[in-house]
Formats: structure tokens, sequence, C-alpha cells
């Protein structure tokens, strides 16, 4: 079960802290998500699973069948390091970002799922390839409200030429129950004393 905690303003016209009386007002709502059904593959949705390099190829896209209340993406990178020399050492280095965005189908505007930094740093050697190394990462997000979603997965910092971001898995759940808790609000004030 996902708990989802929103603070709001009570109205358009009233701020939640005002600065010039020292007030604090706003509304808490609370809403709650049941996972249900199970969950469904959505990759054959997506424009391509292996991301390297820059432009078209660093960019994935997809979406998930109608009714989705959450979302679940595993990305794995693949980094290959590089040789370097320094002060009488070998040491293999890497660096490799990438992200993932989602929307609700429509909309214009993208939300940050989560993104991921993959360093590496060890002891090398003046001979031999430098390895490949792997690192998977897993981003979830309960939906509200339910309905068509689309993500965005991003290279942002490749790495060296044969270095690439596989998703190895894009789902979603659409028999999930939401309760929000719209009629049964909370208003709190508080009022800050100014000194």
């Amino acid at each position: 079960m996902w708990i989802n905690w929103k603070v709001e303003a009570v109205d358009d016209d009233t701020p939640i802290f005002n600065p010039l009386s020292g007030a604090v007002k706003f509304r808490v709502r609370v809403e709650t998500t049941v996972k249900g059904g199970d969950d469904l593959a959505a990759e054959n949705s997506l424009t391509r699973r292996r991301l390297q390099g820059t432009g078209q190829l660093s960019t994935a896209e997809g979406e998930t069948g109608s009714g989705a209340t959450s979302l679940r993406v595993k990305c794995t990178s693949y980094l290959r390091l590089r040789r370097e020399y320094e002060d009488g050492f070998y040491y293999y280095q890497g660096h490799q970002e990438y992200r993932v965005y989602y929307r609700r189908k429509g909309t214009s505007q993208w939300k940050i799922l989560g993104e991921h930094s993959h360093w590496d740093y060890r002891f090398g050697s003046p001979s031999g390839t430098p390895p490949i190394v792997n690192e998977s990462k897993v981003f979830e997000v309960p939906l509200s409200p339910a309905g068509v979603y689309e993500i965005r997965v991003v290279l942002t910092t490749w790495g060296l030429y044969d270095s690439y971001v596989y998703i190895d898995a894009f789902k979603y759940r659409s028999q999930d129950t939401i309760s929000s808790v719209d009629e049964s609000e909370m208003v709190n004030y508080l009022v800050i004393d100014g000194g």
C-alpha cells in the first residue's frame, strides 16, 4: 500500500504562508493506493530498449495501457571503463547518467520519476581491455488519476563507445484501488511569532 500526503492551499486566494502576518494555513489530504492486480508488461510499446550515444539513440519512449494506477521501470547501465595513468599507477574509471520521466498522456509537462548516476573507479593494468561494469536501478510511482501514462528514458552522459543503458522492464498495474480523501480533509492554522 502507498500513502501519499498532500499539503494544499485552502483556496486560490489564500497562500499557505502569509509573510506579513506570520500565519500558516493549509489543508492536508491523504490518498492511498492498495496494490491489487498483476504487473502488466509494456515493453513492447518502447521505441527502443537499448540507449547509447547521443541524439535519437539516447532516448526511449513508451506508454502504459488504460487505467494505469502505478508504473515500474527497471534499467541497467553497462559502463565501459576508461584506462588512465597517473603518478606511476594505472586505473580504470567511468561515468554514466540517465533520467526517467513520466506524464499522463495528453498533458505537456514531464515529471521526473528518477535519475541514476553510475560512477566507477578501480585499480587497473597497463594491458588488456578495460572492463564493462553494470548497475541496475528500479523506479516506481503510484499514479493518480488512473489513465494512460507515458515514460521517457534519456541517457544524459554516455561513457565510452560501447557503453549503454538497457531498459530491462517497463510494467504497470491497472487493478489497484485508489482512495482519495477529498471530503474528509483537515484544515490547519498556525501562527508564527515574528519577534
